[in-house]
């Protein structure tokens, strides 16, 4: 009887203790006594040896850009107004970074765009601005910019600040030195949407460091700035020393749900995985979409190159949310402000994310649903030009014979494949109406030129010239103009679909499937001209 009581009682400690070391959040402070003001998009530091956060600037209520610094102790759980006369100017939206007692913001949105560097002096509360030169004659100052992603490393000295959006979406990713207080570009912006080596220019996206010179992105907003592409989008990319020492990106798996105005930071040491929380999945651009969970934690793991969905605790959770800021501190990583998913409103609340990730209940699967403008048309131009409009040459080509079942199956075949591509047409030019950039890149230059010759296709076969038992010089003109016109479309309709992919950022397991069904397609076609050959021998 003694022994099941004992047992009872260990595994109900046991099971207390699991539960208890789950991710969990927990509310240090609600707003409402000292506090700062409901704001979005601000910057997030933390000095260890104080124990103190410090939070600078943002965007309130009233769309005001702010400039006003607090400080947050940990141990008596208040802030303070820590503005001072000199301070960096207004602005949201920036990259920001910690190390030891000292506060970098970079870049950001005020009026106008920044691209200068303050850093705040944790034990003197003040700021001073950084030099504006470059280390070498090679690199150049980023150009002011708001939207990018970042940070410092707690055991670097570098602060990142990688793409973001000015007069155009940026592909370039600088490295400021603290030490010898200079820029350093580490990628060349000299890139285009069509790299799969390097990740679309983009704005809004999340960002963490995960080791020294190893920084994570994810999401964010392609479409717009002079580029294309989904807008949200779910991909993620990791940038860090190749063997040669150069910083190389690497895409990595997809997993979380697309999404814009998310935030990342670095779980505690010694890891090297990353948080992230909250954000966007709608827009415009977006037909339907699952919602991201309220109680979801996406953690990427740079060791493993893989991302988990975990559950965190739902007892005392904070309102889903977008364009909160987050930094990562001894006991976990404490969130503040941003845009509340449920009721629209700023927040200025503080949270702090604490408890083991690994013991923390994992979500069942990556593959939720998403259908944006892009997808959809990406589905009908597949369908109308690399299908249907395929087979129907294919049978003009290599099924002709005495009676008409031919010509029916062509007809029936271009006709369904060309008012496929027209819905396709349609979706294409809704993904972009809401950036107003309609044909600036040569995906659309080229899918325009293929479209309009597909349609005076079915037109210049209206006034054919009837065939007969001897050609007449306009039936030979015509067939000339008719058949060429489709050599010449269809193989360029097939390079526009692969220029499509790299604009829609498709998934490894797509761009498998189209290879794997071209090389199908080739094989047919191969072996149905050497029958065809056979039969003109014999």
């Amino acid at each position: 009887m003694c022994g099941k009581l004992i047992s009872t009682v260990f595994f109900l400690l046991a099971i207390f203790v699991l539960v208890n070391a789950q991710l969990k959040w927990r509310l240090e402070d609600d707003g409402q006594s000292v506090a700062p003001t409901r704001r979005r998009d601000a910057g997030l530091g933390y000095e260890p040896e104080s124990n103190v956060l410090v939070l600078f600037g943002g965007k309130d209520i009233n769309n005001k850009h702010l400039d006003d610094t607090w400080i947050y102790s940990i141990y008596s759980g208040r802030w303070r107004n820590a503005t001072s006369t000199d301070r960096p100017p207004a602005r949201r939206s920036f990259v920001y970074g910690s190390v030891g007692k000292r506060f970098f913001i970079a870049t950001g949105e005020g009026k106008p765009l920044l691209n200068d560097i303050w850093e705040f002096n944790f034990t003197s509360e003040s700021w001073k601005q950084l030099p504006q030169k470059t280390c070498d004659t090679e690199s150049q100052i980023p150009q002011p910019r708001y939207g990018g992603a970042g940070g410092i490393h707690p055991d670097s000295d570098q602060l990142y600040v990688s793409l973001g959006f000015g007069k155009v979406r940026y592909f370039d990713t600088f490295v400021y030195n603290i030490s010898k207080k200079c820029w350093k570009e580490v990628t060349s912006g000299a890139s285009n949407v069509y790299n799969p080596s390097y990740p679309h220019a983009r704005c809004l996206h999340g960002g963490a460091m995960t080791d020294k010179n190893e920084l994570v992105i994810f999401g964010g907003c392609l479409g717009g700035g002079g580029v294309a592409g989904p807008c949200p989008t779910g991909d993620t990319w990791m940038l860090r020393k190749d063997t040669r020492g150069d910083m190389k990106w690497t895409e990595m798996e997809y997993c979380p749900l697309p999404r814009i105005y998310t935030t990342m930071a670095k779980l505690p040491s010694p890891s090297r995985k990353a948080v992230l929380y909250g954000g966007v999945e709608k827009s415009k651009q977006v037909l339907t979409t699952s919602e991201i969970p309220p109680n979801e934690i996406a953690i990427f793991d740079s060791l493993s190159k893989t991302w988990t969905l975990k559950q965190t605790q739902e007892k005392n959770s904070p309102d889903r949310r977008a364009s909160a800021v987050m930094v990562t501190v001894k006991e976990g990583i404490y969130m503040f402000g941003g845009v509340s998913m449920e009721s629209g409103g700023l927040m200025n609340d503080l949270w702090l994310l604490e408890g083991d990730a690994d013991k923390s209940p994992t979500l069942d699967t990556c593959n939720r649903l998403f259908i944006n403008h892009i997808a959809v048309h990406g589905i009908l131009m597949f369908l109308g030009w690399g299908v249907f409009l395929q087979l129907g040459a294919f049978v003009a080509m290599y099924c002709r014979g005495s009676s008409s079942t031919w010509f029916r199956f062509h007809f029936g075949l271009q006709t369904f494949g060309l008012l496929l591509s027209l819905a396709g047409l349609v979706f294409a030019v809704l993904s972009v109406d809401i950036f107003k950039t309609h044909f600036t890149q040569a995906h659309s230059v080229i899918g325009l030129i293929v479209m309009i010759v597909g349609c005076l296709q079915p037109l210049n076969a209206v006034f054919r010239p009837h065939i007969s038992k001897v050609k007449t010089i306009k039936r030979r003109v015509w067939e000339f103009f008719h058949k060429n016109l489709g050599r010449i479309v269809l193989p360029l309709a097939t390079v526009n679909i692969t220029l499509g992919m790299f604009v829609g950022v498709v998934p490894r397991p797509i761009w498998i499937a189209w290879v794997v069904y071209w090389a199908v397609l080739a094989f047919m076609c191969i072996l149905a001209e050497l029958c065809k050959m056979r039969r003109v021998k014999e």
